[in-house]
């Protein structure tokens, strides 16, 4: 693509797949794309003013991004013409590195006293937060559904508020909630999520802890739990990607992965087994993408890696399935599609 893609998972849609870019040396390289699922070529690219980092969203026909400047685009997918933009009120640092969402023809973005949602065809503001700041960043994606949408502040605390009016219903920052990458996954009124060392099970309208499971591995991540029929599977720091039985919480199976390709300094040992994408289930095998470069096939049941491609780069962003195909980035800047022999 000719640009590094960081969070920004493809996303599926009409025969087409979209991604979008970061520019952190200023250099115009900042888009979001448009490209043929067939061929790969490139349909479209609309230029946005800076990195975006974290996830992309559709509904309507209108894919949906926020750049770290706070700048909301609504990008028509056929066309590649704008169809709106406004600028969230954020902060200037950090910047807005969080992922978006949409739901039923609203879209919500932004964090803190930005976070707010809109009408997706129009761009008319229906409600913004009044209850709770914005401070340090968070990698996390704002997630959608039992009536509550899930916003994080790092090292401050998770949030939930009421999907139709914006009000704050609960926050919780304790047993170390507060110190969290991953977001969170909802199902049947429960928000599943993984912090710091340990598994939560809480009610999503209350914020209630029902279960909280100290795990012997650190989960400082960005993986968000996969409920399947029988596991609840993720990604952790050192531990490669993990299982747990959905019915008694106790390991399933473990999955190790390489050494991660970026380090922090040039002095600092390779760190081995990190995952931070979320594992995508197709048909019987679990996809997913490791900061070792390497996209993995595994096999739900057994743990077992059953195919996996080397990309020479990490990958950060979740795959995407679709029939018999999946799509996978890396940070080169690199797309990829699988499909089955």
């Amino acid at each position: 693509m000719g640009a590094n893609l960081y969070m920004s998972s493809p996303l599926i849609h009409n025969g087409k797949i979209f991604t979008a870019s970061i520019d952190e040396d200023l250099k115009g390289k900042a888009f979001i794309y448009a490209m043929d699922g067939a061929s790969g070529k490139i349909v479209w690219k609309y230029p946005v003013a800076s990195s975006i980092k974290n996830t992309i969203a559709i509904t309507d026909d209108i894919v949906f991004a926020q750049d770290v400047l706070g700048n909301l685009y609504a990008v028509d997918c056929e066309s590649g013409t704008l169809r709106w933009k406004t600028q969230l009120p954020v902060n200037g640092l950090p910047g807005l590195i969080e992922g978006l969402a949409t739901d039923k023809g609203i879209v919500y973005a932004g964090t803190g006293k930005a976070l707010s949602a809109f009408e997706a065809r129009t761009g008319k503001l229906i409600w913004r937060n009044n209850d709770w700041n914005q401070r340090e960043g968070t990698t996390t994606t704002l997630s959608v559904g039992s009536g509550v949408v899930i916003g994080s502040v790092q090292w401050s605390a998770l949030y939930a508020n009421d999907l139709k009016t914006g009000k704050k219903l609960w926050s919780a920052s304790n047993h170390g909630l507060r110190n969290r990458g991953a977001s969170a996954a909802i199902h049947n009124g429960l928000l599943y999520l993984i912090s710091n060392k340990a598994f939560f099970i809480m009610e999503a309208r209350t914020g209630r802890i029902i279960v909280r499971k100290t795990l012997p591995y650190s989960v400082d991540v960005t993986s968000t739990p996969l409920l399947t029929d029988k596991e609840i599977i993720f990604g952790t720091a050192k531990e490669g990607l993990v299982a747990l039985d959905n019915q008694t919480l106790e390991e399933k199976w473990k999955c190790p992965v390489g050494d991660a390709l970026i380090y922090t300094s040039p002095y600092s040992r390779p760190v081995s087994g990190t995952i931070e994408t979320t594992p995508v289930l197709a048909g019987k095998m679990i996809a997913v993408g490791a900061s070792d470069g390497t996209i993995y096939g595994v096999d739900k049941a057994t743990g077992k890696i059953t195919w996996k491609h080397a990309t020479g780069s990490p990958v950060f962003g979740s795959v995407a399935a679709s029939g018999n195909a999946l799509v996978a980035t890396d940070f080169g800047g690199n797309v990829y599609v699988f499909t089955r022999k």
